[in-house]
């Protein structure tokens, strides 16, 4: 882009220069001429007016060209510090940093507007890391509390063996909820690290569904959800622990998300060479905003 600008550039000072040289030439000679006519003698006057043409000339062509350059300089280099100031403001973490609207549209001009859209989209992924960061730590944080409150429970000698049991079964329950959260935190350190090796095998997926149904039945038994599944018999080649944890995700999220009572239908079916899975529940759902960036990693 830079050397496209030097030759845009260059071309435009080339034309300035010859205009400007030819407008000096074309002024000293009508000065020098003018003078010298007022001369009394003709030799005087022949040399008064090649003494102006020769000093007038290179002075209005320096003048002209040393414009035209400040001219240049300045709307080149005008939109180049303002977009080095922005990005050392990008690599100090303000992603809030825009740049003014051009309205010239030529390379200098698209840069600007790619570098404000590659901005917004750092702020929005700012944003979602941080409310990343903060469920983490409530989701952590919750569970040890509720560990916490039932070991001290259990402290206590006076407690029957069902109640000693009832606290021994909660503070397991949170035990392996912390395990789960956990290991999906190690799991996505590796995917985004590129560090998990594909490993494909052929698989019964309409199984794996039953079985991802089944794995989440005290949590929909509780909430009394009833599942419809209408599940054809499709074989998948890929990877089967990947893809676990993908049914546990969105099955989990339709759990959670659903109202007592409700209902989650769980459709698979292949067609042509696609193989289709449908969860879809009668929850809260989500907004515009929500679905945009729903396969985005924060």
């Amino acid at each position: 882009m830079m050397r496209y600008l030097r030759k845009r550039y260059l071309a435009l000072f080339v034309l300035v220069v010859m205009i400007s040289s030819a407008s000096s030439f074309l002024i000293t000679v009508g000065v020098g001429e003018y003078l010298a006519s007022h001369a009394a003698d003709q030799e005087v006057r022949r040399i008064t007016a090649v003494a102006l043409r020769e000093l007038l000339t290179p002075l209005f062509a320096l003048l002209l060209l040393g414009g035209t350059i400040g001219f240049i300089t300045r709307r080149m280099a005008s939109p180049i510090e303002a977009i080095c100031t922005a990005t050392r403001e990008i690599a100090a973490g303000n992603f809030a940093v825009r740049l003014p609207e051009l309205s010239r549209r030529d390379e200098v001009g698209q840069l600007s507007e790619h570098f404000n859209r590659m901005a917004a989209e750092l702020q929005a992924n700012e944003y979602m890391r941080k409310d990343f960061i903060a469920n983490v730590s409530h989701e952590f944080t919750t569970p040890l509390a509720v560990m916490g409150g039932y070991a001290a429970l259990l402290e206590n000698n006076d407690l029957s063996a069902a109640e000693r049991q009832h606290y021994a079964a909660v503070i397991r329950r949170e035990c392996e909820r912390l395990s789960g959260l956990t290991q999906n935190i190690l799991l996505l350190s590796k995917l985004e690290n590129q560090s998990i090796q594909e490993r494909p095998t052929v698989f019964s997926l309409d199984e794996q569904l039953r079985q991802a149904i089944l794995f989440l039945q005290p949590r929909w038994g509780e909430k009394e959800i009833v599942f419809q599944p209408e599940l054809n018999a499709v074989s998948c080649r890929g990877n089967e622990e990947l893809l676990w944890l993908v049914w546990m995700n969105l099955l989990g999220n339709a759990v959670k998300f659903s109202h007592v009572g409700g209902s989650i239908e769980v459709q698979l079916y292949a067609r042509e060479r696609d193989i289709h899975v449908v969860i879809r529940d009668q929850g809260i759902g989500m907004d515009e905003n929500v679905c945009r960036r729903a396969c985005e990693q924060f």
